[in-house]
């Protein structure tokens, strides 16, 4: 058998897009968008005056949003769930530490603290780009 043939028998066939894992990229697309520190602080508006009581409901948010689409693990590659799920984790850490580090104990300091120290922004890149990276081989 020649070599050519024999690396092809055991080359991977190419993906093709399915209706389901195309959708479950764009869901991803909008969960890591709707998470990123910028639309979260101004989608989700503080419920008390209280720093950690804002912080703990962006967390909880955050929260929410990936459980809503844990399912979408089932259509993606293994690196894009990974980073999403790095991506969230930076989020609700980089919540964490703005709320500790803050001198005040008001929720819009936090605010617009958390808007200045975007520090999980890196990660968030990084993701929309895995899956844009990953839509692309799809298509």
């Amino acid at each position: 058998m020649s070599q050519k043939m024999s690396e092809q028998r055991h080359s991977t066939p190419p993906k093709k897009a399915t209706p389901q894992a195309l959708q479950a990229y764009e869901r991803l697309m909008i969960l890591i968008d709707r998470i990123s520190i910028s639309k979260l602080v101004n989608r989700v508006q503080p419920i008390s005056t209280e720093a950690k009581d804002y912080a703990d409901f962006l967390i909880k948010n955050v929260e929410q949003e990936f459980d809503f689409n844990t399912s979408q693990e089932l259509y993606v590659s293994k690196e894009a769930w990974s980073v999403v799920d790095a991506a969230k984790n930076a989020v609700i850490k980089d919540v964490l530490k703005t709320a500790l580090s803050i001198d005040s104990n008001s929720a819009y300091d936090l605010q617009s603290s958390l808007l200045k120290n975007n520090n999980s922004q890196a990660l968030v890149t990084l993701a929309k780009d895995k899956v844009r990276e990953d839509v692309s081989t799809l298509v």
